[in-house]
């Protein structure tokens, strides 16, 4: 028993030594959702991604999900807390939003997809402490499903557009008339 209670007390000793040191190095706290986090952005999945979509997630991470969680345990995390960070950003408050006083209920739902993958793939690791994903059931609570999009330029819009066109230089008039004559996106182009 002295032996366990010495072993265990080592233990407890290295844990606080570890979270010491990653307190005066800046790193994120062993267990904490930042952590889990920035595990998240370094799987291999991560890296096969488009550098703009990475780019994407780890901006939103960086300015959304890692100043409201950042050193909570990832396992301390409950769906109360996912819900009001959720529907914070769709209503359009918090400090860390680009345009503050807009509502933005597709931000606060892509952000809640987003922590949810990072949960997710918590679980598939076996991420300390982390039993389940809080993210679970609080989307459609917070963000009304999307509707479809099928939106077209009318005859008289492209018309439209093609005049317009003409008073422009050279390359951008063949560059904006090609992205309508073959319907390309303009990065895709």
């Amino acid at each position: 028993a002295a032996r366990e209670l010495a072993s265990s007390n080592r233990q407890r000793e290295r844990a606080e030594q570890a979270v010491r040191i990653a307190v005066a190095k800046g790193a994120a706290l062993p267990g904490s959702f930042a952590a889990l986090a920035r595990l998240y952005l370094r799987d291999p999945a991560r890296a096969a991604q488009r550098a703009e979509s990475r780019r994407a997630f780890v901006s939103r991470i960086e300015r959304e999900l890692i100043p409201a969680w950042g050193e909570r345990p990832a396992g301390a995390i409950t769906r109360a807390d996912v819900y009001a960070l959720g529907s914070a950003i769709a209503a359009g408050e918090g400090k860390a939003r680009k345009r503050a006083g807009r509502p933005a209920p597709v931000a606060a739902a892509n952000i809640v997809k987003l922590a949810s993958a990072i949960f997710n793939f918590g679980l598939d690791v076996g991420f300390p402490d982390l039993i389940g994903n809080p993210c679970a059931r609080v989307l459609r609570r917070i963000a009304p499903p999307r509707s479809k999009r099928d939106r077209w330029l009318s005859p008289g819009e492209i018309r439209a557009l093609w005049t317009a066109t003409e008073a422009e230089l050279p390359v951008l008039r063949v560059f904006a008339r090609l992205l309508l004559l073959t319907a390309l996106r303009r990065d895709e182009l």
